[in-house]
This record gives C-alpha cells, sequence and structure tokens, in this order.
C-alpha cells in the first residue's frame, strides 16, 4: 500500500469531510467498506469535538428478541467484530489522527471490486442529470442501466446498480409530489 494513502498517527485534515473521504479512499483502495462510529459535539458551541470511522464490519449485531417462529428468513450476520479504526479529534481547528488500527480479522474484498461496496457506490451529478433525461425521453429503468453502462465500458465501470438508479427515481418522483397528491 502506497504510503500517502495510510492515516498515520498525527495526520492532519482542515474538515471532518475531508477526514471521511480520506477514509473512505483508504478504505477502497485496501478492500473494506467503510462506516462513521461517532461523532462527538461542544456543549457550548456545538462544534466537533472528535470523530470516529470503522470498517463497515466493526461490532456485532443485537441479538432479535422478536419470535423466531414468524422469521423464517434471518439476516445474515455479516459482522465480524474487526477493530479497524481511524479516530481523530479537533485540536484548534484542525482534526489530528490520534487512534489508528488497521488489522482486520476477516478476508478484504479485491480492489477492483471494492467499488461495488454500498459505502463506496456513488450516483454522479452528471450521472443522476443522463438518468433524469433517458427517463423523461421514455427510456424504461432496464433499458437506461444497459445505456449508461455502454457508454463507461461496461457495469463495472458504472459504480452503481439497477438498484441505485430504481431508488434514485423513486425518490426524485417523491420530491416532485405535491403534498396530497398521488401518481397513478
Amino acid at each position: 500500500m502506497e504510503n500517502d494513502l495510510k492515516p498515520k498517527m498525527g495526520m492532519e485534515f482542515g474538515t471532518i469531510e475531508e477526514a471521511w473521504k480520506f477514509w473512505g479512499d483508504y478504505g477502497r483502495s485496501t478492500g473494506f467498506g467503510v462506516r462513521k462510529k461517532f461523532t462527538n459535539k461542544s456543549k457550548k458551541d456545538g462544534s466537533i469535538t472528535s470523530c470516529g470511522f470503522v470498517c463497515c464490519k466493526e461490532g456485532m449485531r443485537v441479538k432479535d428478541n422478536r419470535d423466531d417462529d414468524l422469521y423464517v428468513n434471518h439476516r445474515a450476520e455479516t459482522r465480524t467484530n474487526c477493530e479497524v479504526k481511524m479516530a481523530i479529534v479537533n485540536t484548534n481547528g484542525k482534526f489530528k489522527v490520534y487512534k489508528f488500527v488497521e488489522e482486520h480479522n476477516h478476508n478484504l474484498h479485491l480492489q477492483h471490486t471494492t467499488h461495488m461496496l454500498a459505502c463506496h457506490r456513488k450516483l454522479t451529478e452528471v450521472q443522476a442529470q443522463e438518468i433524469e433525461l433517458a427517463d423523461n425521453s421514455g427510456l424504461r429503468q432496464r433499458a437506461t442501466y444497459d445505456l449508461m453502462s455502454s457508454h463507461v465500458g461496461g457495469r463495472v465501470n458504472l459504480g452503481y446498480t439497477r438498484l441505485d438508479l430504481k431508488n434514485y427515481l423513486r425518490t426524485r418522483r417523491q420530491r416532485s409530489l405535491i403534498f396530497g397528491e398521488l401518481l397513478v
């Protein structure tokens, strides 16, 4: 792994967003998904004092107390209590890394497949505009997805799934509705 992509103790960031983007890029290049663990805020002015980012497999799911007889297909356990984390603290307006653990207790994804992990899938503004244009032109979702994937050289290079496209269009339609209006 290149040294400039790996977090180091004492490393500084200007904002939380910069630190989060760095952690996401590190996770993508290393082969794991990322998520935010905690954000602490000052009681005086509400500014962020510290924040922690972890591997998506950190922790364990709480036992489900619902009646087991009612649920035939339980969700598979995906977490492995992985200890990988990067914690940052606000010191004089800069966010400094004060804790970094890099040893995973699970297999990592291949680098050419990490872009399809949920935390790394993103619709860019340009892709969103192209999807809207195709939808307004009357193309169905599957045809739109096939068209967009052929533009970038295959589904592998697209950066989102058909489900992401469907969710984007549904959300856009829901936001365009006036209160009480219903699409039929």
